[in-house]
């Protein structure tokens, strides 16, 4: 990875393991998805940051995205989900469709800690040049304490993964325990975020066939998967994860 300093105002997102994959398989995915995309993909995040984006844009004309590993355990729930949703629509902030690129998968747990049925999920829209695999993190880098949410100002919450933040100029010096790695970065390129829409639950046919992908860095094997699941209607969804084996998404 190119040392880079770190910029006065950028997007950040904590990350880690989620819908039962670790982060270096995500990343090994996501690897894939850029390269197939030409250089664009699409990072999943469980809640809203439009507003403060559009605020970045208009400080930022190519405002970075900073991905820092998560500190603390991953909870049971993202280790071993009930249900994996994969999101095959999104839309604008005013409800407008808005197309997904061809080979972008965004997948998440099913199910929330509170309300149940996941009816709601986002995603940053991201470009990179380079690979997002094989860089070095840049241990303790980024100093959570010197800097605060971009449109409010305010210090940032302990439970904030995805945050749009500008550096605090009169911030003191802070304990070690609030220092992050930079593990890798890209470019937020417009509109920012999707919401996503059209979730379907992946059966455990898709999901294994996408595991083993992953498992043998297997590139056209992935993208063949992805075709598959990007092919499902959601509202047939039920009918065909009933017949998923006998059919050809059943994948030999």
């Amino acid at each position: 990875m190119a040392a880079m300093p770190i910029p006065s105002r950028f997007c950040w997102s904590k990350v880690g393991t989620e819908s039962g994959e670790t982060l270096d398989r995500i990343l090994i995915r996501k690897e894939f998805e850029r390269l197939a995309n030409g250089g664009y993909f699409l990072w999943g995040v469980g809640n809203s940051v439009l507003n403060a984006v559009e605020g970045l844009f208009r400080f930022e004309t190519r405002p970075r995205i900073i991905f820092s590993r998560m500190k603390s355990k991953p909870k049971a729930v993202d280790v071993r989900p009930s249900v994996v949703y994969a999101w095959i629509g999104a839309e604008a902030a005013d409800g407008t469709p808005c197309e997904i690129p061809a080979f972008s998968l965004i997948t998440s747990r099913g199910e929330t800690e509170t309300v149940g049925r996941k009816r709601s999920h986002f995603a940053l829209v991201c470009y990179s040049s380079e690979p997002l695999t094989g860089g070095q993190a840049w241990q303790n880098a980024l100093d959570a304490a010197s800097f605060v949410n971009l449109l409010s100002g305010r210090p940032l919450g302990a439970s904030q993964v995805t945050s749009v933040v500008e550096r605090n100029e009169h911030a003191q010096g802070a304990h070690l325990r609030s220092r992050y790695s930079v593990d890798f970065t890209a470019e937020l390129t417009p509109p920012g975020q999707f919401r996503l829409v059209e979730p379907i639950a992946l059966n455990r046919v898709l999901m294994t066939a996408l595991e083993d992908t992953i498992s043998r860095r297997d590139y056209e094997g992935w993208k063949m998967v992805v075709r598959k699941i990007r092919s499902i209607e959601s509202k047939n969804i039920a009918s065909l994860r009933d017949h998923l084996v006998q059919r050809d998404l059943a994948l030999g």
